[in-house]
């Protein structure tokens, strides 16, 4: 696990630098919250749904660029709850220069996580993947012959599918990972800079 990990962490290192800043790149600054829809390690006295709440730094260039995000979701229940914050990295893709810019991320997020069960707490730093899809709409595009503009607000849904791998010592002779990730419907709102 910690060597696939590294070689993670090297390859989104890689990908962020062939994506270095340039004088046509866009920096996006959002907000975002979402329904969080638990995956299948949690029991029926979980909720079915949660909530999580994020802020996102995205430097795009004309199609690719990189995420940078603060993220957290929780999710409660009759008996105990899930909390997670952490950060995540993500490798952006996106059809330039339109009103309506569909995108695709994916990379990776360490979460700090609480995990509640029937007996207690599992406490620890998860690791897990993530893919992101979804779209977003800036405001009052003006286009003419020879340039393009746009206003400084977007507004975006998405659909984010992640894992959050955390050590479960539950039973001391049998130390597994334990996935205690899922989705999230989310919407994001934010400023365009450049």
């Amino acid at each position: 696990m910690k060597r696939s990990l590294t070689s993670l962490i090297a390859a989104l290192v890689v990908i962020m630098l062939a994506a270095a800043p340039s004088a046509a790149d866009d920096n996006l600054l959002s907000v975002n919250t979402g329904l969080f829809m638990p995956g299948q390690n949690y029991d029926s006295t979980y909720d079915s749904l949660g909530g999580s709440l994020g802020f996102s730094f995205i430097r795009v260039n004309e199609y690719a660029g990189f995420e940078v995000g603060l993220a957290s979701y929780h999710l409660g229940g009759s008996a105990y709850d899930t909390t997670a914050i952490g950060l995540e990295m993500l490798v952006h893709f996106q059809k330039p220069d339109y009103d309506f810019q569909p995108f695709f991320a994916m990379g990776m997020g360490v979460m700090s996580t609480d995990y509640g069960y029937q007996g207690g707490t599992l406490s620890d730093v998860g690791v897990g993947f993530i893919l992101k899809a979804g779209a977003r709409y800036y405001f009052n595009v003006k286009r003419n012959d020879y340039s393009f503009e746009k206003d400084r607000y977007f507004v975006s849904v998405y659909l984010k599918y992640f894992s959050n791998s955390i050590l479960d010592d539950r039973t001391p002779l049998n130390t597994t990972d334990l996935d205690v990730g899922g989705k999230i419907i989310g919407i994001e709102v934010g400023v365009w800079t450049d």
